[in-house]
C-alpha cells in the first residue's frame, strides 16, 4: 500500500474507559472514509485478562460520550442509527449490556 490507501487503512483508539471492577475497557475505533471526507466510529468493549475484544455499535450508532453503570453495562448517546429497547423516549440514550 501507498500513500492514500496507508491513510484509509490507519485504525485509532481513543476515549478508552475503564469499568468500575477494572476487568473490562470501552474505547472507540475511528477510521477515515474517503467517500464523503469523513470518519466512522465504532465502540469496542475488551475483555483485559483474555484481551477478547467485540464490537458494541457500529458506525452511526455513537453520537457522543458514554459511561458505566456498573460492571456489565455501558450508557452511551445514541447516533441516527440508535434503535436499542432501551433507548430513553427521545431516543439519544441508550444502554448497552457489555458481559
Amino acid at each position: 500500500m501507498t500513500g492514500i490507501q496507508d491513510f484509509l487503512a490507519y485504525r485509532s483508539l481513543s476515549q478508552l474507559c475503564l469499568s468500575p471492577d477494572k476487568t473490562q475497557a470501552v474505547f472507540v475505533v475511528q477510521r477515515p472514509v474517503l467517500e464523503g471526507n469523513t470518519y466512522e466510529k465504532e465502540l469496542w468493549a475488551c475483555r483485559l485478562e483474555s484481551g477478547e475484544c467485540r464490537r458494541l455499535l457500529a458506525d452511526g450508532e455513537l453520537a457522543g460520550g458514554f459511561f458505566w453503570e456498573n460492571e456489565g453495562t455501558v450508557f452511551y448517546v445514541g447516533g441516527t442509527r440508535a434503535s436499542d429497547e432501551s433507548s430513553s423516549a427521545g431516543g439519544s440514550e441508550a444502554a448497552r449490556t457489555v458481559c
